[in-house]
């Protein structure tokens, strides 16, 4: 086991040693540049985080007004037929500038098998009606 008085002496002859004193300074030149890489990163990744929710919270207002706009009636037609710019009663239809949205609905693995055919040609005009009975 090493005493005080001998770490003390090999640590100075390691200061005084050009070799070593040089490592050290290369290694506390790279800690440095690491640390600064490591906070460039974290504020880089805050400010890309800070605008993907951003974006996110743009796009979701965007849709709800859009959906908003979408489902406000121009118009309301009576039992009558009359057309009025204001409901006159509860039996009253709403009309809308564009039609309700509705899901599209896809074809599932065991539709796809109904719908294949040996030829390409059959295969496609098989798809093709079945979505459109799907989606109607």
């Amino acid at each position: 086991m090493v005493n005080k008085n001998e770490a003390l002496k090999l640590a100075l002859e390691a200061l005084e040693d050009p070799a070593i004193l040089n490592g050290v300074n290369n290694a506390k030149f790279l800690i440095k540049q690491a640390l600064a890489q490591t906070e460039k990163q974290k504020s880089e990744t805050l400010h890309i985080e800070k605008l993907d929710k951003w974006l996110d919270a743009s796009l979701k207002k965007r849709k709800e007004a859009l959906a908003q706009l979408e489902q406000i009636p121009y118009g309301w037609i009576d039992v009558y037929g009359h057309f009025w710019n204001h409901k006159t009663s509860e039996d009253d239809v709403p009309l809308y500038t564009t039609p309700p949205k509705r899901e599209w609905v896809g074809l599932t693995d065991e539709e796809r098998a109904e719908c294949w055919h040996s030829s390409a040609k059959q295969s496609a005009i098989n798809i093709e009606a079945k979505l459109k009975e799907l989606n109607k």
